[in-house]
């Protein structure tokens, strides 16, 4: 007889996960006020780089805070326990 498997599920802290988003969302208004400054074009050029950098994150910490999802289990089915 088969004992049922255990998963184990390793999630991120909500809280983490909103401080997250918070600093993405930061961090991509920074670079669009950037933007609108009169800078040189390499700094545009940097500034539309950090857009899609920061979007992109911003975009995934938005997923991890509406839709957590489990991201772990053991091979085997069952708790490691190293005691």
């Amino acid at each position: 007889m088969n004992p049922t498997p255990q998963v184990v599920t390793f999630r991120t802290p909500t809280a983490k996960a909103v401080a997250t988003l918070a600093c993405g969302l930061l961090m991509t208004a920074v670079t669009g006020f950037v933007l609108l400054q009169p800078v040189p074009l390499v700094v545009k050029v940097v500034g539309w780089v950090g857009i899609v950098f920061f979007g992109t994150c911003t975009i995934l910490a938005l997923r991890a805070v509406l839709w957590p999802n489990p991201t772990g289990r053991p091979r085997n089915g069952r708790p490691n326990d190293n005691r």
